[in-house]
């Protein structure tokens, strides 16, 4: 819990990332300008929207915080989940 409280108050801070946190699921953020929408599960980041966004916010989060590097879904680059 403490992990989404740091994300979602820096993706929503007005002065940083400025992004709406959802009032039906906290877990969902959009930015009003960019319309880049990004889900948090846990410790696991989706982003839908435009690519230039997309990337910008990757960025952006890899200054502020030490993450993995991003896998992209394209219609060239499928990514394939495995469940044990």
């Amino acid at each position: 819990m403490r992990w989404h409280k740091t994300l979602a108050d820096w993706l929503t801070d007005k002065k940083g990332q400025g992004f709406i946190q959802g009032q039906n699921d906290p877990c969902i953020f959009t930015h009003p300008v960019t319309g880049l929408r990004v889900v948090v599960v846990v410790d696991d980041i989706l982003c839908r929207g435009p690519m230039q966004a997309t990337q910008q916010f990757y960025k952006d989060l890899e200054s502020k915080f030490d993450v993995k590097e991003p896998n992209f879904l394209t219609t060239n680059d499928p990514i394939t989940y495995m469940w044990d």
